[in-house]
Protein backbone atom coordinates (compact mmCIF):
# COMPACT_ATOMS: atom_id res chain seq x y z
CA UNK A 1 0.00 0.00 0.00
CA UNK A 2 0.98 3.50 -1.15
CA UNK A 3 0.86 6.67 1.44
CA UNK A 4 1.01 10.57 0.62
CA UNK A 5 2.10 12.54 3.28
CA UNK A 6 0.53 16.13 2.60
CA UNK A 7 2.30 18.35 5.46
CA UNK A 8 3.03 22.03 5.43
CA UNK A 9 6.58 22.80 5.61
CA UNK A 10 6.50 23.98 9.72
CA UNK A 11 5.75 20.02 10.11
CA UNK A 12 8.48 18.70 7.85
CA UNK A 13 10.38 17.23 10.52
CA UNK A 14 7.24 15.29 11.98
CA UNK A 15 6.44 14.28 8.58
CA UNK A 16 9.41 12.66 7.81
CA UNK A 17 9.63 10.87 11.55
CA UNK A 18 6.04 9.51 10.53
CA UNK A 19 7.18 8.44 6.97
CA UNK A 20 10.12 6.20 8.46
CA UNK A 21 7.80 4.77 11.10
CA UNK A 22 5.22 3.89 8.28
CA UNK A 23 7.87 2.43 5.51
CA UNK A 24 9.68 0.38 8.58
CA UNK A 25 6.00 -1.40 9.02
CA UNK A 26 6.52 -2.54 5.04
CA UNK A 27 4.34 0.81 3.71
CA UNK A 28 5.15 2.90 0.63
CA UNK A 29 5.35 6.43 1.11
CA UNK A 30 5.29 9.70 -1.29
CA UNK A 31 6.78 12.79 0.90
CA UNK A 32 7.85 15.51 -0.59
CA UNK A 33 10.29 17.14 -1.11
CA UNK A 34 12.46 14.12 -0.59
CA UNK A 35 10.37 11.84 -4.03
CA UNK A 36 10.96 14.89 -6.46
CA UNK A 37 12.62 13.68 -9.08
CA UNK A 38 15.03 15.85 -10.33
CA UNK A 39 14.92 17.81 -13.60
CA UNK A 40 11.05 17.15 -13.35
CA UNK A 41 8.18 19.48 -12.56
CA UNK A 42 7.28 20.07 -8.32
CA UNK A 43 3.52 20.33 -9.32
CA UNK A 44 3.81 17.39 -11.57
CA UNK A 45 5.40 14.95 -9.34
CA UNK A 46 3.07 16.02 -6.81
CA UNK A 47 0.25 15.55 -8.73
CA UNK A 48 1.58 12.16 -9.90
CA UNK A 49 2.20 11.00 -6.39
CA UNK A 50 -1.17 11.71 -5.70
CA UNK A 51 -2.78 9.65 -8.26
CA UNK A 52 -0.24 6.39 -7.86
CA UNK A 53 -1.20 6.51 -3.66
CA UNK A 54 -4.13 4.55 -2.08
CA UNK A 55 -4.51 6.92 0.96
CA UNK A 56 -3.49 10.40 1.86
CA UNK A 57 -2.17 11.02 5.66
CA UNK A 58 -2.64 14.77 5.92
CA UNK A 59 -0.94 16.32 9.20
CA UNK A 60 -3.60 19.01 9.75
CA UNK A 61 -2.19 22.13 11.48
CA UNK A 62 -3.08 25.66 11.49
CA UNK A 63 -0.08 26.38 9.04
CA UNK A 64 -1.30 23.36 6.65
CA UNK A 65 -4.58 24.46 7.15
CA UNK A 66 -3.32 27.77 5.71
CA UNK A 67 -1.38 26.52 3.25
CA UNK A 68 -2.40 26.72 -0.50
CA UNK A 69 -0.13 23.63 -1.52
CA UNK A 70 -1.86 21.85 0.86
CA UNK A 71 -5.27 22.65 0.15
CA UNK A 72 -4.48 21.75 -3.86
CA UNK A 73 -3.43 18.36 -2.50
CA UNK A 74 -6.46 17.49 -0.68
CA UNK A 75 -8.55 18.75 -3.80
CA UNK A 76 -7.02 16.40 -5.74
CA UNK A 77 -7.10 13.80 -3.52
CA UNK A 78 -11.23 13.84 -3.47
CA UNK A 79 -11.33 14.55 -7.07
CA UNK A 80 -10.06 11.19 -7.81
CA UNK A 81 -11.40 9.33 -4.86
CA UNK A 82 -8.38 9.02 -3.18
CA UNK A 83 -9.66 7.75 1.02
CA UNK A 84 -7.58 10.85 3.55
CA UNK A 85 -6.91 10.10 7.17
CA UNK A 86 -6.57 12.98 8.14
CA UNK A 87 -4.22 14.18 12.20
CA UNK A 88 -5.45 16.94 13.78
CA UNK A 89 -2.49 18.09 15.53
CA UNK A 90 -3.84 21.64 17.32
CA UNK A 91 -6.95 23.20 17.47
CA UNK A 92 -7.96 26.10 15.77
CA UNK A 93 -10.54 27.12 13.40
CA UNK A 94 -10.89 25.38 9.84
CA UNK A 95 -11.01 27.32 6.55
CA UNK A 96 -14.15 27.40 4.40
CA UNK A 97 -12.31 25.72 1.81
CA UNK A 98 -10.79 22.96 3.69
CA UNK A 99 -13.95 22.21 5.63
CA UNK A 100 -15.84 22.06 2.36
CA UNK A 101 -13.14 18.95 1.06
CA UNK A 102 -13.03 17.29 4.42
CA UNK A 103 -16.42 17.37 5.37
CA UNK A 104 -17.27 13.86 5.48
CA UNK A 105 -14.27 12.53 6.66
CA UNK A 106 -13.16 11.16 10.52
CA UNK A 107 -10.29 12.96 12.04
CA UNK A 108 -7.76 11.66 14.67
CA UNK A 109 -7.19 14.28 17.36
CA UNK A 110 -3.68 14.63 18.34
CA UNK A 111 -2.02 13.00 21.77
CA UNK A 112 1.21 13.99 23.05
CA UNK A 113 3.75 11.85 22.82
CA UNK A 114 1.81 9.36 20.92
CA UNK A 115 1.31 10.86 17.67
CA UNK A 116 3.88 8.07 15.51
CA UNK A 117 1.85 5.52 17.32
CA UNK A 118 -1.89 6.79 16.65
CA UNK A 119 -0.75 7.73 13.08
CA UNK A 120 0.79 3.42 12.12
CA UNK A 121 -2.44 2.23 14.32
CA UNK A 122 -4.81 4.24 11.88
CA UNK A 123 -2.98 2.82 8.78
CA UNK A 124 -3.54 -0.46 9.55
CA UNK A 125 -6.41 -0.38 10.04
CA UNK A 126 -7.34 1.13 6.89
CA UNK A 127 -5.00 -1.43 5.13
CA UNK A 128 -7.05 -4.02 7.05
CA UNK A 129 -10.68 -2.69 6.03
CA UNK A 130 -8.78 -2.74 2.53
CA UNK A 131 -7.86 -5.59 1.95
CA UNK A 132 -10.94 -7.36 3.08
CA UNK A 133 -13.19 -5.11 0.78
CA UNK A 134 -10.98 -6.11 -2.21
CA UNK A 135 -11.12 -9.95 -0.97
CA UNK A 136 -14.71 -10.04 -0.98
CA UNK A 137 -15.06 -9.56 -4.66
CA UNK A 138 -12.86 -12.27 -5.59
CA UNK A 139 -14.60 -14.73 -2.88
CA UNK A 140 -18.05 -13.92 -4.70
CA UNK A 141 -16.22 -14.86 -8.22
CA UNK A 142 -15.26 -18.47 -7.12
CA UNK A 143 -18.63 -18.84 -5.82
CA UNK A 144 -21.42 -19.63 -8.47
CA UNK A 145 -24.53 -18.23 -8.09
CA UNK A 146 -27.76 -20.20 -7.76
CA UNK A 147 -29.37 -19.85 -11.03
CA UNK A 148 -33.21 -18.66 -10.06
CA UNK A 149 -35.61 -19.87 -12.60
CA UNK A 150 -38.27 -17.69 -13.35
CA UNK A 151 -41.59 -18.81 -14.35
CA UNK A 152 -41.33 -17.43 -17.83
CA UNK A 153 -38.13 -19.57 -18.06
CA UNK A 154 -39.74 -22.83 -16.66
CA UNK A 155 -42.95 -22.43 -19.06
CA UNK A 156 -39.89 -22.25 -21.91
CA UNK A 157 -38.65 -25.22 -20.44
CA UNK A 158 -41.33 -27.29 -20.72
CA UNK A 159 -42.36 -25.76 -24.28
CA UNK A 160 -40.00 -27.84 -25.13
CA UNK A 161 -41.87 -31.15 -24.37
CA UNK A 162 -44.63 -30.21 -26.20
CA UNK A 163 -44.47 -32.16 -29.66
CA UNK A 164 -42.75 -35.74 -28.00
CA UNK A 165 -46.23 -35.82 -25.72
CA UNK A 166 -48.19 -34.46 -28.75
CA UNK A 167 -46.62 -37.70 -30.43
CA UNK A 168 -47.56 -39.88 -27.69
CA UNK A 169 -51.34 -39.04 -27.48
CA UNK A 170 -51.96 -38.90 -30.95
CA UNK A 171 -50.39 -42.90 -30.96
CA UNK A 172 -52.08 -43.85 -28.39
CA UNK A 173 -55.48 -42.32 -29.87
CA UNK A 174 -55.21 -44.09 -33.27
CA UNK A 175 -54.52 -47.26 -31.56
CA UNK A 176 -57.63 -46.91 -29.20
CA UNK A 177 -59.71 -46.12 -32.22
CA UNK A 178 -58.66 -48.95 -34.21
CA UNK A 179 -59.15 -51.11 -31.17
CA UNK A 180 -62.78 -49.78 -30.81
CA UNK A 181 -63.86 -49.96 -34.54
CA UNK A 182 -62.19 -53.17 -35.84
CA UNK A 183 -65.15 -55.52 -37.17
CA UNK A 184 -66.24 -58.13 -34.74
CA UNK A 185 -66.16 -62.05 -35.33
CA UNK A 186 -69.78 -63.75 -36.60
CA UNK A 187 -71.74 -65.11 -33.40
CA UNK A 188 -72.70 -68.45 -34.59
CA UNK A 189 -75.73 -69.95 -33.11
CA UNK A 190 -77.81 -73.31 -32.53
CA UNK A 191 -79.84 -72.25 -35.08
CA UNK A 192 -77.03 -71.43 -37.83
CA UNK A 193 -75.29 -74.66 -37.70
CA UNK A 194 -77.00 -77.58 -39.86
CA UNK A 195 -79.45 -79.99 -37.99
CA UNK A 196 -77.97 -83.48 -37.03
CA UNK A 197 -77.92 -86.23 -39.65
CA UNK A 198 -78.91 -84.23 -42.12
CA UNK A 199 -77.42 -84.88 -45.91
CA UNK A 200 -75.09 -82.15 -47.93
CA UNK A 201 -75.49 -83.06 -51.61
CA UNK A 202 -73.28 -81.57 -54.23
CA UNK A 203 -73.79 -81.85 -58.14
CA UNK A 204 -76.42 -84.44 -57.73
CA UNK A 205 -74.46 -87.32 -55.20
CA UNK A 206 -74.43 -87.50 -51.35
CA UNK A 207 -71.36 -86.14 -50.09
CA UNK A 208 -71.38 -86.81 -46.56
CA UNK A 209 -73.17 -86.76 -43.38
CA UNK A 210 -72.58 -83.59 -41.88
CA UNK A 211 -72.27 -84.17 -37.85
CA UNK A 212 -73.30 -80.84 -36.14
CA UNK A 213 -73.15 -79.72 -32.80
CA UNK A 214 -75.32 -81.66 -30.26
CA UNK A 215 -78.70 -80.21 -29.52
CA UNK A 216 -79.01 -77.30 -27.60
CA UNK A 217 -80.67 -77.92 -24.54
CA UNK A 218 -79.97 -75.71 -21.48
CA UNK A 219 -78.06 -72.45 -21.30
CA UNK A 220 -75.01 -73.67 -19.90
CA UNK A 221 -74.74 -76.46 -23.08
CA UNK A 222 -75.47 -73.10 -25.27
CA UNK A 223 -73.00 -71.54 -23.56
CA UNK A 224 -69.91 -74.33 -23.98
CA UNK A 225 -71.23 -74.48 -27.83
CA UNK A 226 -70.27 -70.69 -28.35
CA UNK A 227 -67.02 -70.47 -26.61
CA UNK A 228 -65.88 -72.70 -29.91
CA UNK A 229 -67.65 -71.33 -33.02
CA UNK A 230 -63.85 -70.60 -35.08
CA UNK A 231 -62.83 -74.64 -34.57
CA UNK A 232 -66.88 -75.43 -35.91
CA UNK A 233 -66.74 -72.84 -38.72
CA UNK A 234 -63.27 -74.14 -39.88
CA UNK A 235 -64.29 -78.09 -39.88
CA UNK A 236 -67.70 -77.37 -41.80
CA UNK A 237 -65.47 -75.26 -44.35
CA UNK A 238 -62.94 -78.14 -44.69
CA UNK A 239 -66.20 -80.75 -45.44
CA UNK A 240 -67.36 -78.63 -48.01
CA UNK A 241 -64.34 -78.14 -49.71
CA UNK A 242 -63.51 -81.78 -50.06
CA UNK A 243 -66.68 -82.60 -51.12
CA UNK A 244 -66.58 -79.75 -54.02
CA UNK A 245 -62.94 -81.48 -55.07
CA UNK A 246 -64.37 -85.06 -55.04
CA UNK A 247 -67.37 -84.10 -57.23
CA UNK A 248 -65.01 -82.28 -59.80
CA UNK A 249 -62.98 -85.17 -60.45
CA UNK A 250 -64.93 -88.19 -60.21
CA UNK A 251 -66.00 -89.95 -63.14
CA UNK A 252 -69.86 -90.27 -64.31
CA UNK A 253 -71.86 -93.53 -63.51
CA UNK A 254 -72.73 -95.46 -66.33
CA UNK A 255 -76.90 -95.68 -66.78
CA UNK A 256 -78.10 -98.98 -67.43
CA UNK A 257 -80.68 -99.07 -71.14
Amino acid sequence: MRIFISHSSAEAALAEEICRDLESGGYSCFIAPRDIRSGHEYAEELVNGIDSCDVMLLLLSERSNGSPHVLREVERAVSKNKSIIVYKLEEFELSKSMEYFLMTHQWLERKPGRERSDILAAVERFSSERNAAEAAPAEEERTPDKKVHTSGEKSRGLMKYLPAAAVTVTAAAVIIALLMFRPAAPELTPDSLPAQGSVQTFGGETVSEVSSAPAVGTDTEASAAATEPAAASSESVSSAARAITYASFAEPTEQKT
